[in-house]
């Protein structure tokens, strides 16, 4: 079960890479990032999951958190298009993904597609199986949702 929302985080869409790269900068002195690589011709992506939220990233984690009943928040990070991912795979929780930067789609294993602009959401049932497809420079945001 899956269930998108249309632009509703509006803070969200006001992410700016420089507090991203400033979130990146302080994965790499505390904790290293999480690399997805493909291939040596693929664009890495990477994972951020420290509690440290720079500026406009923490009016983002406010929002989501004001909304949804979340304790943390992942921010993926892809370079480019086509850019590496985990694939097809699922979660063994709740997610919510909020598109910050940049365009993302997420495809199901029922056909449906769904195409992430800035400030669109979508919320996928632990289990369900979901592939993303990155179109170039992007920031996503993504959180566990206790419940359903």
């Amino acid at each position: 079960m899956i269930k998108f929302t249309k632009n509703n985080f509006e803070k969200c869409k006001l992410i700016t890479w420089d507090d991203v790269i400033e979130k990146l900068s302080f994965e790499f002195e505390a904790s290293k990032p999480k690399f997805i690589f493909k291939d040596k011709f693929t664009p890495p992506s990477f994972v951020m999951h420290t509690k440290i939220f720079p500026n406009t990233l923490r009016i983002a984690f406010d929002e989501i958190k004001s909304r949804e009943n979340i304790l943390d928040m992942h921010v993926y990070m892809s370079l480019g298009k086509n850019s590496s991912t985990f694939g097809r795979h699922k979660d063994s929780d709740h997610v919510l993904i909020v598109q910050a930067i940049g365009n993302a789609e997420y495809s199901f294993d029922d056909g449906k597609k769904i195409y992430l602009e800035p400030g669109d959401s979508l919320a996928i049932k632990e289990g369900v199986y979901h592939t993303p497809m990155v179109f170039g420079p992007r920031v996503t945001l993504s959180a566990c949702l206790p419940k359903w």
